[in-house]
């Protein structure tokens, strides 16, 4: 009998459109030996229609749930659901290139235990751009993801189901929906996960809907403070509070800079550059310079 390798969680909500596109992307994976459990989080639209229409093409899980309202509590249940060796995260409105599981099959037999790849932006309202992934630093990855920001896009991330099993899943805390993902790479590299960026670009972000519950505005601002408010006191981190202080810093600015909103945007992005890391203190000194 062959060892499931793969297992591709799907939380959803109200996007049947865009998750044929994402389904059309796995029935187009040249490699084969995967299963796909899509986690609905109470559609009201044709969702459970869309995913019957394609049982025959994948080997397909379909689990409704009422609404929770984010991706945290459907993509715990998928975690639950997974026979795979290794579990890969995709939300329903992106998609993937047709070799994405293929070259990750490559690397697999690795010490790596959470690997992750640039992703192309695309929107109805810009050209196409790049999400673009640093290497995180194994030596202390969690202070690494914590000083020097988020750079796993949920999409492109493979984790090893070994790991994921010891973990309590993404976090359900309402204060920090859509950051539980940023949360999650944060707790995992706390366990010991090896991160490893495939430097290819192997899929898509859609980033055209109304309804994107990271829209950036004040609200972002408050998520993100309650993200990082937890780790400022943990006096194994006593080192770098004032950096993980600085990333804090570094979001609010940006946001109130890129939202247009009211407030300082130069004070935040100062701290930023006074405390942070030498990537977030380049990151803010760039943006105090071009605006």
């Amino acid at each position: 009998m062959t060892v499931l390798k793969f297992s591709v969680v799907i939380p959803t909500y109200n996007r049947s459109g865009a998750l044929k596109r994402c389904l059309d992307s796995l029935v187009n994976q040249s490699y084969k030996n995967f299963e796909v459990i899509v986690c609905d989080d109470g559609s009201t639209d044709d969702t459970k229609y869309v995913v019957e229409s394609y049982k025959d093409k994948l080997s397909l899980t379909y689990d409704y749930a009422e609404n929770w309202g984010g991706p945290a509590k459907p993509r715990n249940r998928g975690i639950e659901l997974a026979k795979g060796e290794w579990v890969c995260f995709l939300d329903s409105d992106d998609w993937w290139d047709d070799n994405k599981l293929e070259v990750i099959s490559m690397h697999s037999d690795s010490n790596v235990s959470v690997f992750y790849h640039p992703l192309k932006i695309i929107s109805a309202y810009a050209e196409p751009q790049i999400i673009k992934c640093r290497v995180v630093n194994n030596k202390d990855a969690k202070v690494d993801l914590l000083i020097n920001l988020n750079t796993l896009p949920t999409s492109s991330v493979c984790v090893k189901k070994d790991l994921l099993n010891k973990m309590s899943g993404f976090s359900l805390r309402k204060d920090i929906i859509g950051l539980e993902d940023y949360d999650f790479w944060i707790q995992l590299a706390g366990e010991g996960a090896v991160f490893q960026r495939i430097n290819n670009c192997l899929g898509y972000y859609f980033n055209g809907d109304s309804d994107n519950i990271t829209h950036e505005d004040e609200r972002q601002i408050q998520r993100f403070e309650k993200l990082y408010s937890p780790y400022y006191s943990l006096p194994s981190l006593n080192k770098v509070k004032s950096k993980i202080r600085a990333s804090y810093h570094f979001h609010h600015g940006r946001i109130l800079q890129d939202a247009k909103l009211s407030g300082s945007y130069r004070k935040h992005l100062l701290l930023a550059f006074l405390g942070g890391s030498g990537r977030v203190r380049l990151m803010a000194l760039k943006r105090l310079i071009k605006f």
